[in-house]
């Protein structure tokens, strides 16, 4: 045989396997696996090169009824971290840091945010730490792309503590992939305290079959939208694989109208089949609704807090009567409503950090909530009716309750931030005195915004505080000298 005979050869089986594959891959589902607690603990061990690591499974997975489902998953902890592995693949997988939300503890010192302003790194030396924990523990990081950059852990207007770094995986034609990691960075420490991925091959065609003007035709239509006016395609994506292993191709668009249950015009986000037209999901983001449009497109986002709601949202329902909501004159539908517990009005407090307020809420621990607002300072206790504002202790007519991952406080104490709340037991509502701005301003900021999940029947997602408010105590985990063992 010659040398170009051979050559030829070559590149035929060559072109062979590449058909092969792509009739393999291309229109195939995913096959999920089922792992035990003992691959679990493996994975986390393999994770961080240490085959001997100890390694605790904290919580093992909820019952997964619909099948598989990559929200799902073992909670571990080893060397003070917190982990979790998703119970039906390996390659959902997530670590942080629990005592970076406790800054006073994190940094072995009081919370002084103008002193660490200036021991923090710059942001290019973030990424490069970023970058070489991604490279040394993503499955493959040839697939991946970017980063885009935010953040958003423990940042005021005074001091920047960490950036996130989100690298996605570019499938061409704008489209993103079902994998991604999103490592995040201690601007002082350098260290990586929050890292999330996950790694699936692609299954669908990145050709759709609708235009994106098409895909928001079909939302709209669908979702019964009366005077509307078409937005624009924001993004498009391919979803992670579904219960029974399939993915489809998205467009993620906007509109503004008034559904069936709306009192006026809102803005809607909405992610649409880019084949079918199906609305897979879909949300309002109007000014008494966190906002989506800071945040990455949603096959990109954090799927530790996805993972997260989803997993707090099957272990509880939530509890009490929904009460109507009344800003100035107008009833408007709600994303988290107002609810009657035991006989007690509970709102939200995502809500009373405004934009109009200047105020921002964060997570601290798996159990405390602070807002930081107008001057104020407030800190809530999930299970406990006791909260301080501005270093004073005060007690509450009910614990602070947790509600599908969400922080929701007895009307009352919500009157002490805003006196403009009330509640009026009569018409089952609370009320908002104040004018609705022009501006869309209002009755929104909070500590994490999610956009809207890319699977059906996902439910509301308005504003999670953080990560599992029912988790257990934060473990006291430092060392004498402020370090943590095992590291």
């Amino acid at each position: 045989m010659t040398h170009k005979k051979r050559i030829l050869q070559t590149a035929c089986l060559a072109l062979a396997a590449l058909v092969a594959f792509s009739r393999t891959a291309i229109g195939q589902s995913y096959q999920w696996q089922s792992l035990t607690a003992s691959d679990a603990i493996a994975a986390v061990q393999t994770f961080e090169g240490n085959p001997t690591l100890p390694v605790t499974v904290t919580e093992a997975p909820l019952p997964s009824p619909n099948g598989p489902d990559p929200t799902n998953g073992y909670e571990l902890s080893a060397g003070g971290y917190d982990y979790d592995v998703c119970e039906f693949t390996a390659n959902v997988f997530d670590r942080d840091d629990p005592l970076f939300s406790d800054r006073d503890n994190y940094y072995g010192q009081p919370y002084d945010p103008a002193a660490l302003q200036q021991q923090a790194m710059s942001q290019q030396s973030a990424q490069a730490i970023a970058q070489d924990f991604m490279q040394a523990h993503y499955p493959d990081p040839s697939i991946l792309t970017g980063p885009d950059v935010s953040t958003d852990l423990n940042t005021d207007s005074s001091f920047t503590a960490s950036y996130t770094f989100r690298y996605y995986q570019d499938c061409g034609g704008g489209v993103r992939g079902p994998s991604l990691c999103s490592v995040t960075v201690d601007l002082v420490k350098g260290e990586v305290v929050l890292y999330t991925s996950s790694y699936f091959p692609v299954l669908v065609s990145i050709t759709p079959s609708l235009t994106g003007d098409q895909a928001i035709a079909a939302a709209m239509n669908s979702l019964q939208i009366t005077n509307g006016t078409p937005g624009q395609v924001t993004g498009m994506g391919i979803t992670k694989p579904d219960p029974l292993g399939a993915e489809e191709l998205t467009y993620a668009v906007t509109f503004i109208g008034q559904g069936p249950s709306d009192s006026f015009p809102e803005d809607y986000v909405a992610i649409v089949d880019a084949n079918t037209g199906a609305v897979l999901d879909s949300d309002i983001t109007s000014a008494l609704q966190p906002s989506h449009h800071a945040k990455p497109p949603p096959y990109i986002k954090t799927q530790a807090f996805e993972r997260l709601r989803a997993r707090v949202a099957r272990r509880m329902s939530a509890p009490g009567q929904p009460l109507s909501f009344l800003w100035g004159e107008h009833k408007v539908r709600l994303a988290c409503p107002p609810l009657l517990i035991g006989g007690v009005p509970y709102v939200y407090v995502g809500y009373l950090c405004s934009s109009g307020h200047g105020g921002r809420a964060r997570m601290g621990g798996h159990h405390r909530v602070t807002l930081s607002l107008a001057g104020q300072r407030a800190t809530f206790s999930i299970g406990s009716a006791r909260w301080t504002l501005n270093g004073g202790s005060r007690e509450m007519s009910g614990p602070a309750r947790n509600v599908s991952a969400r922080c929701y406080i007895p009307l009352a104490a919500a009157r002490v931030i805003d006196p403009a709340l009330s509640y009026d037991a009569a018409d089952h509502a609370v009320a908002y005195a104040a004018p609705i701005p022009g501006d869309s301003t209002g009755l929104a900021a909070t500590a994490i915004s999610p956009t809207p999940d890319a699977g059906a029947n996902a439910g509301p997602r308005a504003g999670a505080i953080g990560p599992d408010l029912n988790g257990p105590e934060p473990r006291s985990s430092a060392a004498p000298n402020g370090r943590r063992q095992g590291r």
